[in-house]
C-alpha cells in the first residue's frame, strides 16, 4: 500500500505543471473598432503633453475672465478678445478628453460602415507568457516580450507588435476575471512597456 502510495506521489510530481490560459474570440463591431481607434490615439499621447493641453487650456479660461474683469468694459473689441481666449482655453482643455475622441469616433464610425464586410473574427490565446493571433488572415504567436507595447483602457487591451502595428481586444469578450488576470501577466511581463489609462 505504502509502495502504491509513493508511485502515485512521484507520477504527480512528474506531471507537468498546468498552463494557465485564456481565450478572447469576437467578431469586431462598430462600438469596438470606434473604440480601437480612439485607444490607439491616446496610447500614442504621452500623458505630459494631455496634461500640458488640460493646463494650457485652464490658464487661457482664467486669463480670459480675467482680462475681461480689468478691461472687458472699455470696448466691444477688447471683450470679443477676451471670449476668443476663454474659447481657445475650452478647446485645448477639452482635447484630450472630449474633443479628439469625438472626431475619431466619427471618422472609425464612418470607416466601418464602408468597410464592415472586411471586419473579420479574431481569436487570442493568451498565457503568463505569450499571446496567440489567429484570423482568417493572420495567424502569430508572440512572448509578451517581443511586443512594442501594450494599452489598456477602460474598454479595451491594444497589443502592439510593431510601432504601428496594433491588435486590440474589447473587454466584453474577456469577464473581470479575465481582464484581471491578462493585466497581471501584461504587468508581469511588460514592465513600463505596459501602459494604463482609466483604471482602478
Amino acid at each position: 500500500g505504502q509502495a502504491l502510495s509513493n508511485g502515485k506521489e512521484r507520477n504527480m510530481e512528474e506531471r507537468e505543471p498546468v498552463i494557465e490560459e485564456l481565450c478572447a474570440s469576437y467578431l469586431p463591431t462598430r462600438e469596438d473598432y470606434c473604440d480601437y481607434k480612439t485607444a490607439a490615439c491616446h496610447a500614442t499621447c504621452r500623458p505630459r503633453e494631455a496634461l500640458a493641453l488640460r493646463v494650457s487650456g485652464i490658464a487661457l479660461v482664467l486669463l480670459g475672465i480675467l482680462f475681461w474683469a480689468l478691461w472687458g468694459r472699455t470696448g466691444y473689441v477688447q471683450t470679443i478678445a477676451d471670449c476668443l481666449l476663454v474659447l481657445l482655453g475650452v478647446l485645448l482643455g477639452s482635447w484630450q478628453d472630449a474633443l479628439m475622441p469625438y472626431f475619431i469616433r466619427r471618422s472609425a464610425g464612418a470607416y466601418y460602415d464602408a468597410n464592415k464586410e472586411r471586419m473579420i473574427a479574431k481569436n487570442l490565446l493568451f498565457t503568463d507568457h505569450t499571446v496567440q493571433i489567429k484570423t482568417g488572415r493572420y495567424e502569430a504567436h508572440l512572448d509578451y516580450g517581443l511586443l512594442f507595447r501594450a494599452y489598456e483602457d477602460k474598454k479595451m487591451f491594444l497589443l502592439y507588435t510593431g510601432e504601428e502595428e496594433s491588435h486590440f481586444v474589447p473587454k466584453r469578450a474577456l469577464t473581470e476575471a479575465q481582464a484581471a488576470l491578462l493585466r497581471g501577466w501584461l504587468s508581469t511581463a511588460m514592465g513600463e512597456k505596459f501602459r494604463q489609462e482609466g483604471i482602478r
